[in-house]
């Protein structure tokens, strides 16, 4: 494993992408976010709904290993990049900054 290479994880499901300097990685995000609803029989289920026009804050934890980024370990940083929906940005794209 090269000592430069980063690791992030952008889910409770991610084990780690590695981030090597330079290198770009992209994710993509479809606007929407799960919220409880109740079926008939009172089951629950997970609805997507589009989350509204706002200001968002995406947080990116930065890890040292791809173990640690596997265990939630500690922490070398942890990005944030600020943006609001509907988003200006070019293709909705959002940059974030990972340097340590």
């Amino acid at each position: 494993q090269d000592p430069a290479t980063l690791y992030a994880t952008l889910s409770g499901f991610d084990e780690g992408t590695p981030l090597a300097p330079g290198a770009i990685f992209e994710e993509g995000w479809n606007g929407v976010v799960p919220v409880k609803g109740m079926l008939s029989g009172g089951r629950v289920c997970n609805e997507w709904k589009p989350v509204p026009a706002g200001r968002y804050r995406v947080r990116l934890p930065v890890y040292a290993s791809a173990d640690d980024a596997k265990a939630h370990g500690p922490t070398v940083a942890v990005a944030t990049a600020d943006f609001e929906l509907p988003t200006p940005a070019v293709d909705g794209v959002i940059e974030i900054d990972i340097a340590p």
